[in-house]
């Protein structure tokens, strides 16, 4: 079985929570990602924003531009780490109804995956 570290793919986005959503928005659809992580000013993961939320932000009728990743990230947001095993880390994003998780290593965020590549990498052991 996999671990999640192995199927890291480059470094995560991340945005600080006083940036705005339209920046966080442009970051997702420049790097063709679902979701950033929000960390502090010291770099520690505070919290994850992802289309979900920006749906809910603009189904609000906010202005884009003025309000800030902050008021609409999931704050704390489950975390596995390198070790754990993928068909692991897709039944918890089963279970709890998300579809991006952050991965942490001894020195901090390790990246993100998604429910989308932890589901196409065990179809494709379970075939191979």
């Amino acid at each position: 079985m996999p671990k999640l570290g192995d199927l890291i793919e480059g470094e995560a986005a991340t945005v600080e929570r006083h940036e705005p959503l339209a920046m966080a928005a442009k970051r997702m659809y420049e790097s063709h990602i679902g979701s950033v992580c929000v960390e502090d000013e010291s770099g520690e993961l505070v919290g994850i924003f992802t289309e979900r939320d920006l749906l809910r932000a603009a189904a609000a009728g906010v202005d884009s531009h003025a309000s800030t990743v902050g008021n609409w990230m999931t704050e704390d947001p489950i975390t596995a780490t390198a070790d754990d095993e993928a068909g692991a880390a897709l039944q918890v994003m089963i279970d709890r109804n998300f579809r991006h998780l952050p991965v942490m290593g001894d020195a901090g965020l390790l990246g993100v995956v998604s429910m989308r590549r932890l589901s196409a990498v065990l179809q494709s052991e379970r075939m191979g």
